[in-house]
């Protein structure tokens, strides 16, 4: 669907053209974010292999298949997690809360049909978030290709989310889901620490009462509890006001291209749930760590988590 010019817009009092970013511009970004992590990535891998170089692996790290040369990978894939988390999670968060006070659910639904200016302002805000997302869903993606990770939860998560950003970037629907997602990466930054620092012994205290604790509050809070009722606020309408989905601007939308979104969201929110038990609740139960016995000592790590990380074995978000 084309978006209306902003003299029709103004003409209609609707904001439409303003509303949006410009496409050519916004996919140049996206493509020049991804040279950009992964620029960030072979840079960070080469200080580590130069300057990183007094440490001894745990037996876990042994077990897991790291050795003293694929630790500097691991290193460089935890830096460009933790920038990219950095870049988008508190600005989504922030963006996504105030979607929660000041946005009715229906009128959250497509970006570029409103007749106020505040709203107007968040779904340009949105888009914004999405470039470096987006370029850093694709670099995520070169990771599966070059087998940095091999789980299936990471696959369903990349390319779900991959799928879920390049429909978005023709379709602009669904603007709170999709910073409720965003802001799930502010669980990223605390794991992206945890994911290098377990690797070499004599971290086990930072893993234990820092970074441990951190991570999953953190996770429970975004990925659990506020994606939750970001859903839920979504799939409400179809009990409050069934018809905004089909109506004005949803009536050009493929009834198909909205279903395969709204599940992508709802099978990424389960991964989520699946991650919180095999991480966090598990492990507060067992003891036992994601994908191996603990040992005696051993900190409870995630080697696992959603939207946004790269891999260093078990991982990602």
């Amino acid at each position: 669907m084309d978006f209306l010019p902003p003299a029709a817009a103004a003409a209609a009092g609707v904001v439409g053209d303003a509303c949006t970013l410009h496409q050519p511009t916004r996919l140049a970004a996206i493509c020049a974010f991804f040279a950009c992590w992964t620029l960030l990535l072979l840079s960070a891998r080469s200080i580590a292999r130069r300057f990183w170089v007094s440490f001894e692996l745990t037996d876990a790290a042994v077990r897991r298949g790291k050795s003293r040369d694929t630790f500097p990978l691991v290193v460089a894939i935890g830096v460009c997690s933790a920038a990219h988390a950095c870049v988008v999670a508190l600005p989504s968060l922030h963006l996504a809360v105030q979607y929660l006070l000041y946005a009715h659910p229906r009128d959250t639904v497509y970006m570029w049909e409103t007749h106020d200016e505040q709203m107007c302002a968040f779904f340009r805000s949105t888009q914004l978030m999405a470039v470096p997302f987006t370029g850093y869903l694709l670099f995520l993606n070169l990771g599966l290709v070059m087998r940095w990770e091999s789980d299936w939860d990471n696959y369903v998560h990349h390319i779900g989310f991959l799928v879920l950003t390049l429909i978005s970037t023709h379709y602009p629907i669904f603007p709170e889901l999709g910073m409720f997602a965003l802001a799930m990466e502010l669980s990223t930054i605390p794991l992206s620490f945890m994911l290098v620092l377990r690797e070499p012994k004599g971290y086990e205290w930072a893993l234990e009462q820092v970074l441990g604790p951190i991570f999953g509050i953190t996770f429970m809070l975004t990925r659990v509890v506020l994606f939750g009722v970001a859903l839920f606020r979504h799939f409400s309408l179809y009990l409050s006001d069934p018809d905004v989905f089909s109506r004005g601007v949803g009536s050009d939308i493929p009834a198909g291209v909205m279903a395969t979104v709204q599940t992508c969201y709802v099978a990424m929110w389960c991964l989520q749930l699946y991650w919180a038990w095999a991480v966090i609740i598990k492990y507060l139960i067992t003891g036992k760590q994601y994908g191996e016995e603990a040992t005696v000592g051993e900190p409870a790590v995630a080697a696992t988590t959603g939207k946004g990380t790269a891999a260093s074995g078990k991982k990602n978000a």
